[in-house]
């Protein structure tokens, strides 16, 4: 597809009609739903609709007056038609290829394999519906099975048509993306530098779910896959990337080898080169090629289709940058785990800027032996998280980083626990250590996911109170006054004032009545956050609704649930048991905790095949209480004898859904379970 730069006079009456329709529907969304934002001069656009009138005088462009899709479209959330899955990954990378061709091999009974290879583009998945080849929506992945509509936006994407050549129907799947020249473009209009930037991917994700369309039209789209109905002329993924050409779109780059040299060749080459290509990459996809040995791989279980075997994704080495390690800060959370994070001189990784990468597990800075001073090898973990995978040189004048024996704070005697994924946490063993103290005060003022959520009241502030002495556990926070407040002097010499001291103080005494869950979640008890006191209060069956439920010992000596270990729960009994002072202080000055109401199952709403049966939910709550009004059963873990697993993802494979599937428990969708509660569908269709 042409671009604006490569249109001219001389060649505009080369253009077909569909690509003068897409760049007038382009230009006209621009310019009525992005702040009179031009994408075109005014003469080329006049010339094109003139063209336009020329070839196809009954064309609705000629009298539509703005935009052809509105903002409403960019707030609703759409169900896919065919759930959007994603590729499993090949074992440790490109080593792991050869395993997975040979499996294929052996599968098909071939001598030899065809296999398309192409970029894994890192941006936001899109599929794009056509209806006789006119774009009707654009919806992002979401979930997999629920995305965001964004016609509006996508109708401006480079690459993507807003009609095609043919009156087909099909949907078109890509991804969007923000090229890197583009990305550095915004950074500059906007002034942005230095921790102010992110990466283009994120940049680019926002611009995609923008409800203003702004900057819609730097974004490109770059076609993977489509489906046509009735459409059989297409034998090979080659073949269907070549038809999306013809039909106006940008395509994945690609090519179709025969062996398994040619992948790691590929592979390397693309490794070499990545960081000069115009757009972010985290790997590359391979699939066989022939449509109709794919279908041998497809069977009636869903996941054949949304993780199909005959595709997989070979990841690129994590982004990495080799930096020095400059000091070492040394702090205690909440829980008193003592945590140690590297100062790293400021390097750029993977498109952002990274100056620290925590290390709170002391087994790994022993084992690595690194130590201040060392050259240090950083990855982002996931693309996202700081981490340090290696020394690469260690001078003679490096200082090693010592496991602390007294707390850094309080200089109490430390203890040492092994936590699972965590490896071994260095713990203070006083409870009244000043930084604890002040970590669960912040601990509970939180956010509205992590804390009861108190606004306004921002870490400056509760230094504030704290240092000053106003404030020495959460429950001191209900008793501040404005009086107390308004003469606050943050340590950047800011006075917060009278009027918000006065928002403050309402906003905490809004947070004196508080669900259990939420209570329980804040406290700071180490093993017990919010999502965990919810899912033990399901699987308790009544037996944990109040707050004093949790607080008596019988309760706990005859409570027993799948996934409560002995760890886990003598961590919350002893946390619980070390809060009895300050869950009493709080009652004390006015927080009230509500209790659990069970829902008992309504006889009018009671489905007949939900009635009696166990369910787990994983990755959503919806439909819960509608369950239990069935008169079904919730269960926060999954074990033998549970009837349903209801999961959002219809291509998780979480734990549950491993478990699950050795125990033959029947795993259903949440959209199912939505249908079975509305009486379209009983559970035994499954």
């Amino acid at each position: 597809m042409q671009t604006l730069q490569t249109i001219t006079v001389e060649n505009l009456c080369e253009l077909p009609v569909s690509a003068l329709q897409s760049w007038i529907d382009r230009a006209d969304i621009a310019y009525y739903r992005s702040g009179h934002q031009a994408i075109m001069a005014d003469s080329l656009y006049d010339l094109i609709k003139k063209r336009l009138l020329q070839l196809s005088p009954e064309d609705e462009r000629h009298h539509r007056v703005g935009s052809p899709y509105s903002a409403e479209e960019m707030r609703t959330k759409i169900t896919h038609s065919i759930p959007m899955g994603s590729l499993d990954n090949t074992d440790d990378g490109v080593k792991g290829y050869a395993k997975w061709h040979d499996m294929i091999l052996e599968a098909v009974q071939g001598s030899s394999l065809r296999i398309l290879h192409s970029l894994k583009i890192d941006g936001s998945s899109i599929c794009a519906s056509y209806r006789n080849g006119k774009l009707v929506r654009a919806v992002t992945r979401g979930n997999g099975t629920v995305g965001d509509d964004v016609t509006a936006n996508a109708a401006q994407f480079q690459g993507l048509p807003t009609v095609l050549p043919e009156l087909i129907d099909c949907e078109v799947r890509g991804e969007a993306i923000l090229f890197k020249a583009d990305f550095e473009t915004i950074c500059q209009r906007d002034n942005l530098t230095g921790d102010d930037i992110s990466n283009a991917r994120n940049v680019g994700n926002g611009i995609v779910g923008r409800s203003d369309g702004k900057d819609a039209h730097m974004m490109h789209f770059l076609a993977f896959n489509i489906v046509t109905p009735g459409l059989t002329r297409l034998n090979g993924e080659d073949e269907k990337l070549a038809f999306l050409s013809r039909l106006g779109f940008n395509v994945v780059p690609h090519a179709v080898v025969n062996s398994i040299q040619e992948i790691h060749d590929f592979h390397d080459h693309i490794v070499d080169i990545r960081d000069t290509l115009p757009y972010d990459i985290d790997g590359i996809v391979v699939v066989l090629n022939s449509l109709a040995r794919q279908q041998e791989f497809i069977t009636s279980d869903i996941k054949s289709q949304l993780r199909p075997k005959y595709a997989r994704a070979i990841k690129l080495p994590l982004k990495s940058a080799i930096t020095e390690i400059i000091d070492v800060v040394v702090t205690v959370g909440h829980t008193g785990a003592i945590i140690p994070t590297a100062g790293l001189k400021r390097v750029r990784v993977g498109g952002v800027f990274v100056s620290s990468a925590l290390m709170n597990n002391w087994n790994e800075v022993r084992d690595m032996d690194v130590a201040v001073g060392d050259k240090v090898k950083v990855v982002l973990s996931g693309d996202i998280i700081p981490k340090i995978v290696g020394v690469v040189d260690r001078p003679k004048n490096r200082i090693p980083i010592q496991e602390p024996t007294t707390c850094p704070a309080c200089r109490s005697a430390t203890t040492r626990n092994i936590r699972g994924k965590d490896g071994a946490v260095t713990y203070c063993t006083n409870n009244r250590c000043p930084d604890v103290v002040y970590a669960k005060i912040d601990k509970w003022v939180g956010t509205s996911k992590k804390g009861v959520g108190i606004m306004d009241l921002g870490d400056e502030i509760i230094t504030a109170l704290f240092e000053a002495g106003h404030v020495s556990d959460p429950a001191d926070l209900y008793t501040i006054t404005v009086e107390t407040l308004e003469n606050l002097t943050t340590s950047k010499g800011v006075r917060v004032g009278r009027s918000r001291a006065e928002k403050i103080v309402k906003n905490i005494t809004s947070k004196k009545t508080l669900p259990l869950p939420v209570f329980l979640g804040s406290l700071g008890i180490e093993l017990l956050g919010r999502r965990r006191a919810e899912m033990m209060i399901t699987q308790a069956e009544g037996k944990l609704n109040t707050l004093d439920d949790w607080l008596n010992e019988a309760v706990w000596e005859n409570l027993a649930m799948p996934g409560l270990g002995l760890a886990i729960r003598e961590a919350i009994v002893k946390g619980l048991e070390d809060c009895k002072p300050l869950i009493n202080k709080l009652r004390s000055v006015g927080v009230h905790i509500g209790d659990v109401v069970t829902v008992a199952p309504d006889p009018e709403k009671s489905v007949a095949t939900i009635a009696g049966k166990s369910f787990c939910f994983t990755g959503t709550r919806d439909l819960v209480e509608e369950v239990q009004a069935a008169g079904g059963i919730i269960k926060s873990g999954v074990s033998k004898g549970l009837h349903y697993l209801v999961q959002k993802d219809p291509t998780s494979t979480s734990g549950k859904t491993m478990k699950a599937e050795s125990y033959g428990t029947k795993i259903i969708g949440v959209d199912y379970l939505r249908e079975v509660l509305a009486g379209n569908a009983i559970l035994d269709d499954v």
